[in-house]
């Protein structure tokens, strides 16, 4: 089975489910981390765990995906450096020969992203991601923008790894299915190339509903329609894990704490918990974690739920169970407990 795709952002609560990966799992897993915080530095929050995260996977001999499209290529620069000193500190004569990540670029890339991504070849050879979203594959002539961006670089196609991103989906109509079908079988009766990867999420942005309920998850339907239709390559999958493809939009002012929440994975599908705190005259009378505490209290006696030892995350919500250890009332825990099971139900099991 070719490793599986997860795409995390540099948030706390996935960077914290990456830091807790089983061993078993890393080598099934391809992680892409998309950078969202411009200036990131050792001295920060989120720098040390991206770093951390990074030369955790160097050791197991893994090389993540890097997009920094958020921020501007020129961090790829800094990222680079430091990666390879924590690398370094970490395994110090076993450090590997390789690069510390491979950099992702987007299909209409310009030449500030082309001349960063040469810098990076020109210091370690590696090959690199060319993304291509959804809505620029009727817009774009894929094809010759693909050979462009090989010759711009001095690489050749099959040091190109394709990522098909079809972002937030709830569902994918038959034209699309077959849109995206044609234009791989295309791709691949032109060039040949280091993998082509499918990615899409289906994990609402909003939460609006309380109670558990179970929500199909678009993306492996999505996967397994256009897999069927492709011939002559391997259509790798990917998703956005738990979350919502896009980072939500910064608002002003204080932000008010989500109310606890669980987006759960089961195969083909997401068990979703989320309830409202019980209120008196507008008055909290209970606290998230409590109200988490019932969240994961009715999850582990569920038949789903495989066991706190299927991840560290699924250990995590056994002890914040009602009767437990433990105590989690913020939503990167949440989300890093739900990211942690997602990531080893990709590396474990048949059914997506």
């Amino acid at each position: 089975m070719a490793p599986r795709l997860i795409a995390l952002k540099t948030k706390e609560g996935e960077l914290n489910a990456l830091a807790n990966l089983a061993e078993q799992d890393i080598t099934r897993i391809t992680p892409m981390i998309e950078v969202l915080d411009k200036g990131l530095s050792e001295h920060g929050r989120i720098g040390p765990k991206l770093l951390l995260a990074l030369a955790r996977l160097a050791e197991h001999q893994r090389i993540p995906w890097l997009d920094v499209t958020a921020v501007g290529a020129g961090e790829f620069d800094w990222l680079d450096r430091a990666a390879e000193d924590a690398i370094a500190a970490r395994l110090m004569l076993f450090a590997p020969d390789a690069p510390a990540f491979i950099p992702i670029i987007g299909i209409d890339a310009g030449e500030l992203e082309l001349r960063a991504v040469r810098r990076l070849l020109d210091h370690h050879e590696r090959e690199v991601v060319l993304r291509v979203p959804y809505g620029l594959v009727r817009s774009i002539d894929v094809l010759r923008r693909i050979r462009a961006v090989a010759t711009d670089l001095g690489i050749t196609t099959d040091q190109l790894h394709v990522l098909l991103d079809l972002g937030y989906i709830d569902c994918l109509s038959a034209v699309g299915v077959r849109t995206v079908s044609q234009l791989i079988n295309q791709l691949a009766a032109e060039y040949s190339f280091a993998s082509c990867t499918l990615l899409s999420g289906s994990t609402p942005l909003k939460r609006l509903d309380y109670g558990t309920s179970i929500r199909d998850r678009a993306e492996v339907a999505a996967w397994n329609a256009i897999s069927d239709e492709v011939t002559g390559t391997e259509v790798r999958y990917g998703d956005y894990g738990t979350i919502h493809p896009r980072t939500s939009p910064e608002t002003t002012g204080p932000k008010r704490p989500p109310y606890p929440f669980l987006n759960y994975t089961i195969p083909g599908q997401s068990l979703v918990l989320r309830r409202q705190l019980k209120k008196v005259d507008g008055i909290e009378l209970t606290d998230r974690a409590e109200e988490f505490c019932r969240i994961a209290g009715e999850l582990v006696a569920r038949p789903e739920y495989p066991g706190p030892g299927f991840s560290w995350g699924d250990g995590e919500l056994h002890r914040c169970r009602p009767g437990g250890d433990s105590r989690a009332g913020g939503s990167s825990q949440w989300i890093a407990m739900a990211m942690s099971h997602h990531m080893a139900h990709l590396a474990r099991s048949d059914q997506l």
